[in-house]
């Protein structure tokens, strides 16, 4: 079993799993393609993050300064005090 064999079991993490999987396999054979891949399933998983948020937050606006504030909105946060 590898280390990210259990983010297949979990479909909302399918998006970056197999990347994540795949860059694990390589990681002997060919370093420099499994940083590649690690790249590539940080970028997937970041895509998902934010398309999460989004879905959460009732957001349409992508940018990250704007999620923050809707996330602090949803946990009950002040942020005009932070």
């Amino acid at each position: 079993m590898a280390n990210f064999d259990f983010l297949n079991g979990i479909v909302e993490y399918k998006v970056f799993a197999d990347a994540a999987i795949e860059a694990e396999r390589v990681f002997y054979s060919s370093p420099s393609m499994c940083a590649i891949g690690c790249r590539k399933a940080l970028e997937l998983a970041v895509k998902w993050v934010y398309t999460a948020l989004l879905a959460v937050t009732g957001c349409d606006d992508a940018k990250l300064s704007t999620l923050k504030m809707s996330c602090l909105n949803l946990c009950g946060v002040n942020y005009s005090q932070l």
